[in-house]
């Protein structure tokens, strides 16, 4: 896998050589992502030992569910065959991520960061230097679904919506969703290094797709993806199952009105699989059913979604996790993986950052719509029988009913 294991720990090695051989079979391209990070004062002195000048450079390498970063400098003294003993901060971090690695949830903070290594490597105490250091470069790096051709990062737009890039790795182009703002996106897109190359749309309410236009004004040949005669500047309109490229990103459509009569969703099924759900599923919540009613919506969330695998990641068009949870609460109070996810989200927000994606395995656990079948949702809505039968379409309807009507 590389081509020297020196600087890592036996642990480490041995850490290593398992997973590699464990998952050979199924293991992808490593894919390496560098940047640069300026040292501090209290490195200096370790610096002009080695007679290293900064910016160092961190390398994140990606293999199954395993990611190493790895430090990396520049001497005269090592690149003349006399290494010295590497200090510390220099030394390669090892984590094991589940499913796709999420960058900015692995090092939100310097605990965070302890706790993550220490499950892998409990040798060695990590330096303050390198715990900065480490937040740094990851802070500035975008989700990334390790094994894949595939990035996709999260671009906060007006008041609580999302817009994403889909980025094609290979090729350096990109699919824009829900482009509200094109200028937030454009410029993420230009410090991502990417060409957007098509427009994807959920729906058609004005804070998804009020930006094509303008989009088109920037960019005016983008192809504009949507399911309905609404959309802003539809070029492409497209309906269950068709399925379509961006680069060598293959990308199917689901068509599920309920939120509006001509939503869509957008799938891609490669690796361990995502989702852009809109306004139709959010965590642990869904979206209102203005044009449609509870059946439509039971059929997006259990008989499109959640036949979904567990891996995909589900990227929402809103922030709405907060609340959404509370409710949810409200409804299953004793739900342990509910209560996780409510403290989880609680720390993201306080630190700034977003609580997508989520999964489709996790949205089974804790969205009490995408459980509206669950015997204890029928109970908290009062649908459930005494001959212990319910009917999962009313407890939807019963369920956004009250969410509807949810004040806390």
């Amino acid at each position: 896998m590389y081509k020297s294991l020196r600087g890592f720990s036996s642990l480490d090695r041995r850490y290593i050589n398992d997973k590699k051989n464990r998952f050979t079979s199924t293991t992808h391209q490593i894919k390496t992502f560098a940047s640069p990070i300026q040292t501090d004062t209290s490195l200096k002195p370790q610096l002009n030992s080695l007679m290293v000048q900064p910016p160092v450079s961190i390398h994140f390498h990606c293999f199954k569910n395993v990611v190493v970063a790895e430090f990396s400098i520049k001497s005269p003294r090592l690149s003349a065959g006399h290494p010295p003993r590497l200090p510390l901060t220099f030394r390669p971090l090892l984590f094991n991520s589940i499913g796709p690695f999420s960058i900015n949830t692995i090092a939100a903070s310097t605990q965070d960061l302890k706790h993550e290594a220490n499950k892998v490597t409990d040798a060695d105490t990590l330096s303050p230097h390198t715990i900065r250091a480490f937040k740094i470069c990851v802070d500035n790096k975008a989700d990334v679904l390790c094994g894949s051709n595939i990035r996709v990062v999260t671009v906060p737009v007006l008041e609580d919506n999302y817009s994403y890039l889909l980025i094609d790795e290979k090729n350096k182009i990109a699919a824009a969703v829900d482009p509200v703002e094109p200028e937030k996106v454009e410029a993420a897109a230009k410090r991502e290094q990417v060409s957007v190359k098509a427009i994807l749309t959920t729906h058609h309410h004005w804070d998804h797709s009020g930006g094509n236009k303008k989009y088109l004004q920037l960019l005016p040949d983008l192809p504009v993806y949507g399911g309905d005669d609404r959309v802003e500047g539809l070029t492409k309109k497209v309906g269950q199952n068709d399925t379509f490229s961006v680069g060598d990103i293959q990308v199917k459509v689901h068509f599920t009105p309920c939120h509006t009569t001509g939503h869509v969703l957008f799938q891609v099924e490669e690796g361990e699989g995502l989702v852009f759900t809109g306004d139709t599923l959010f965590v642990a919540g869904c979206g209102k059913f203005f044009e449609g009613n509870a059946q439509q919506m039971h059929h997006a969330l259990v008989d499109v979604i959640r036949q979904m695998p567990d891996s995909t990641k589900v990227y929402p068009g809103h922030e709405y996790t907060t609340g959404n949870l509370n409710f949810a609460l409200s409804v299953e109070p004793d739900n342990k993986d509910l209560q996780d996810k409510a403290a989880w989200t609680k720390e993201q927000r306080d630190k700034g950052l977003p609580s997508v994606p989520s999964s489709v395995g996790d949205e089974k656990k804790f969205n009490p719509f995408v459980r509206c079948m669950e015997p204890s949702l029928a109970k908290a809505t009062d649908l459930y029988g005494d001959d212990g039968k319910f009917d999962a379409v009313q407890v939807m309807g019963e369920l956004r009913k009250r969410k509807d009507n949810f004040k806390k």
